[in-house]
């Protein structure tokens, strides 16, 4: 819901905040970063970007090594976009209940999108 720069108008703080946008059709670096909280019960935890509601482009799953320590999960991937696709970043974890996203400055959550060509 925040942005440090956006020089295509790719995200709006408002509408649909939780999109990038592609304004200019192009191949794209998209790239995420988050950290769950840590939690007793040992289990999965993913983060994936999603086209336009309907495609998977990237996922990783893993499972804590610790239940003491937080699960930082990074992913990118490279795609050609047209104008209006967009992009979201979406995680997942199937602890059992309710899993926070720890929200610390430069690194979790963090969302990306930048045209290459």
């Amino acid at each position: 819901n925040s942005e440090r720069f956006d020089t295509d108008g790719i995200h709006n703080t408002v509408t649909n905040n939780a999109r990038l946008t592609c304004q200019t059709a192009g191949k794209y670096i998209i790239a995420g970063t988050l950290a769950f909280a840590a939690n007793a019960t040992v289990s999965i935890r993913a983060i994936a970007v999603y086209l336009n509601g309907t495609t998977f482009l990237a996922t990783h799953f893993t499972t804590p090594l610790s239940v003491a320590a937080s699960t930082n999960l990074s992913i990118a991937t490279i795609y050609e976009l047209a104008v209006n696709d967009y992009v979201t970043l979406q995680a997942y974890q199937d602890s059992g209940g309710n899993l926070n996203v720890n929200a610390s400055a430069n690194y979790s959550p963090e969302f990306a999108m930048l045209r290459i060509v």
